[in-house]
């Protein structure tokens, strides 16, 4: 147990409890990695799970069972952990931090670890990225092509271009380049998933691989033998990549940032997608979103007109499924009707994620 990722979990364990929701990153929160190295410990790669549930049994089986978390839980890179717990009215809200502790003097080639997701499941594809780059480095063009070969020799779909990432990738790579040594996050410069938010590219989960050697061919061949390189690369989650190479001093200083892209979709279309899912439970769905969208767009309480017996708010980035809890409460075979409705999120997170509450009646 590392005192530095047990003292980060457990702050933000506590913030959950104190808002009766789950989340990576609230309105006033830093991001992860900031928050962890901020106490004074380097981390290289960091990755959280976060749960709530009336047992701690039910949180370790639904980490097991959620493919995202279970990855953070298992994955090898990883050499420390800090778990906290904390109990607001019956729920128990639970916070796994996991980090990989920086060697010193670095390497020619750092993995990021597992992929950033906002949620483990990852969102629908965009059609927003271009197949090809407008411009690219003989080098680039290399590292994008032996990228799609690799996938589909292994029946993986074929990575776009997206130029987005690509901006966020060069910014990076010039980075490396001036610092002559290579690093996901540099001091001063923001975490990898700001940057590509800042870069204008909308995802639900964002990777890199960064790598500095004397040609492309070095760095391509080094990624595919390191494992978390190599895992980040052939990911099925992925659908869309920008590179980037700087030249220095005979040196290439090389980026690939990786990412699930999503769409931005209209409120009545989320809510129609959502609605959908509950009619498949057999509830009727009522007009009149209103109401819910209020309620969607306040923490807790209700200030409609016509009082749910319950009320589900969550964000996800997947409108394919509805979360683990409301499923329940539906299968209760205590509601009949329901009235969805999305709103805005707070716009401090990064990921492109949707944010909806569910009303539920009799």
């Amino acid at each position: 147990m590392d005192p530095a990722l047990a003292q980060a979990a457990r702050v933000h364990a506590r913030e959950m409890a104190g808002r009766q929701a789950i989340s990576h990153q609230f309105s006033d929160e830093e991001g992860l990695l900031t928050r962890v190295n901020g106490l004074g410990v380097n981390f290289d790669a960091v990755a959280e799970n976060v749960a709530f549930a009336p047992s701690v049994l039910r949180i370790q089986t639904g980490w097991m069972e959620s493919a995202g978390h279970r990855e953070n839980l298992l994955n090898p890179a990883y050499n420390a952990v800090g778990i906290a717990i904390v109990v607001n009215a019956g729920e128990i809200y639970a916070v796994e931090d996991f980090g990989r502790l920086a060697i010193a003097g670095g390497a020619s080639f750092l993995d990021s670890g597992p992929p950033r997701p906002s949620k483990t499941v990852p969102a629908e594809r965009s059609t927003s990225p271009s197949t090809a780059p407008s411009t690219k480095s003989s080098a680039e063009a290399f590292l994008f092509q032996q990228a799609n070969r690799e996938r589909a020799d292994r029946g993986l779909s074929e990575l776009s271009w997206d130029d987005s990432l690509a901006r966020a990738a060069s910014a990076h790579a010039s980075e490396m380049a001036a610092h002559q040594t290579i690093s996901h996050q540099f001091a001063g410069e923001p975490e990898l998933s700001a940057r590509g938010a800042s870069a204008g590219a909308k995802f639900a989960l964002i990777s890199e691989n960064v790598a500095e050697a004397p040609d492309a061919g070095t760095i391509h061949h080094a990624w595919m033998n390191s494992p978390g390189h190599r895992e980040n690369l052939l990911d099925a989650r992925v659908d869309a990549v920008g590179i980037s190479v700087v030249s220095r001093a005979g040196q290439l200083y090389a980026v690939e940032d990786f990412a699930h892209t999503t769409q931005l979709l209209s409120f009545d279309a989320q809510e129609v997608s959502v609605g959908r899912l509950l009619d498949e439970h057999g509830l009727v769905i009522l007009p009149g979103r209103a109401d819910a969208r209020s309620a969607c767009a306040i923490e807790s309480g209700y200030e409609g007109r016509n009082q749910p017996l319950f009320i589900m708010r969550y964000t996800t980035d997947n409108l394919d499924l509805l979360p683990d809890r409301l499923t329940k409460e539906i299968g209760s075979g205590r509601y009949r009707e329901a009235i969805v409705g999305a709103c805005s999120g707070d716009g401090t997170s990064p990921f492109t994620a949707y944010r909806l509450a569910v009303l539920l009646y009799r």
